[in-house]
């Protein structure tokens, strides 16, 4: 019996040996089976650390936005224009920036260059430079590179302050024949507006009779203007303040010469200067409204001559030339000056023999030439630095109308 029992023990032992054996390979293909569960939550945090790369990427881009901002400049870029000049016969013109020189005209040196009004002036924006040369007046439009003839018996003068418009002269400006001498007081000219997109169709401002006569300076609101008398076959008187609305012409004050005048921006003012016909002897320049009325007394010295007065196109200053003279009246030197419409902040910018040619567009800077007796050469002046920069410009003699100075477009 106890045998039997023994026998039904050893099986049931055996069975249970052998079942826990069956199941330990069970257990170990479970955990197989999880190793990879394992490696896959390794990838998902692969995943994420690249997602994380992700984001990290992203943040290059966001600071080059913000760069960008920063680098944005506070003020326009540099546009310290162009200067506009005569050089053997045709036009040039000097980049201030750049420094470079172009050509703008190719007249032959047998062509006729002569005119009535030898000028060249820019448009208040830049786009236009209109000029008489070549017997006719031309604009050249920047933008186009296009050159427009204003047609003939037209001399361009100036550009108002709107810049599709400017003035131009119409009608007698040569003497007839000697022996009509006597005709010549039926010479008259029209000063006229035009527009840039309509040459056809001008707009009468006024019409000026009573002999030869030239015109100096215009007011931009077009009721003032400096107007000289020329004899026929002689030579040409100072200049008087003409009010083109009535045609009337305006004395100064008892006492005061004036025979040159530049007016101001505004069109408000004035200043004005003798004209010195035969020799120079001292004088004074003086500012006034544009009827002569609040005369001040800008500058005076002994043994010295004020010229070529020029409003600054913002009209915070006034430029002119000095010419000082010793006891027998021989000039000594020249030099340029600077004041305040007030009179206050005299600045004398440079002498050795210099004179003051034009302004930048904007009032601050401005163009000089120097004169040592056999080579003139050109200075840019800067108002806030006192800096002097030398051009390397060769201008014709006696073609001062020619320099001009104007914005890029």
């Amino acid at each position: 019996m106890r045998k039997k029992h023994f026998l039904i023990y050893l099986i049931i032992l055996v069975g249970i040996a052998v079942t826990v054996a069956c199941a330990l390979p069970g257990l170990k293909k479970e955990q197989s089976a999880g190793e990879p569960s394992k490696t896959t939550n390794t990838q998902e945090l692969v995943v994420e650390e690249e997602v994380s790369t992700e984001i990290v990427t992203e943040a290059p881009t966001l600071t080059a936005g913000i760069s960008e901002v920063e680098a944005e400049p506070t003020e326009s870029p540099q546009n310290s224009g162009q200067i506009s000049y005569l050089h053997e016969g045709n036009l040039w013109l000097y980049q201030v920036d750049s420094g470079e020189m172009i050509q703008l005209t190719s007249f032959n040196v047998n062509d006729e260059v002569f005119t009535s009004y030898p000028r060249a002036r820019f448009s208040p924006d830049g786009r236009y430079l209109a000029f008489n040369l070549g017997g006719e007046p031309w604009i050249w439009d920047f933008e186009s590179d296009l050159i427009s003839d204003m047609g003939a018996y037209r001399h361009f003068f100036a550009w108002t302050d709107d810049a599709q418009k400017f003035y131009a002269i119409n009608g007698d400006l040569e003497c007839p024949p000697i022996e009509d001498l006597d005709d010549q007081e039926l010479m008259n000219f029209d000063i006229v507006q035009l527009d840039v997109n309509d040459l056809d169709n001008p707009s009468l401002i006024a019409n000026v009779s009573g002999g030869l006569r030239f015109v100096s300076a215009i007011t931009q609101n077009s009721e003032w203007a400096s107007i000289n008398s020329c004899g026929c076959c002689s030579e040409c008187g100072p200049a008087y303040l003409w009010h083109l609305p009535t045609l009337n012409m305006v004395t100064p004050p008892v006492g005061i010469e004036a025979g040159n005048f530049d007016f101001s921006p505004d069109s408000q003012e004035m200043v004005f200067w003798p004209q010195q016909m035969y020799g120079y002897v001292e004088a004074e320049l003086n500012k006034s409204d544009t009827n002569y009325s609040d005369v001040t007394k800008l500058f005076g010295q002994s043994n010295a001559v004020p010229i070529n007065a020029r409003w600054s196109p913002n009209g915070a200053w006034i430029a002119f030339t000095s010419i000082y003279l010793d006891d027998d009246f021989t000039e000594t030197d020249q030099c340029v000056h600077l004041i305040k419409p007030d009179g206050s902040q005299e600045t004398e910018v440079a002498c050795q023999f210099s004179d003051l040619k034009t302004w930048s567009p904007d009032g601050s800077q401005l163009l000089y030439s120097q004169n040592n007796g056999t080579l003139e050469e050109y200075f840019i002046y800067h108002i806030s630095t006192g800096a002097k920069i030398s051009i390397p410009i060769q201008v014709d003699p006696y073609q001062q109308g020619y320099i001009d100075w104007g914005w890029l477009p």
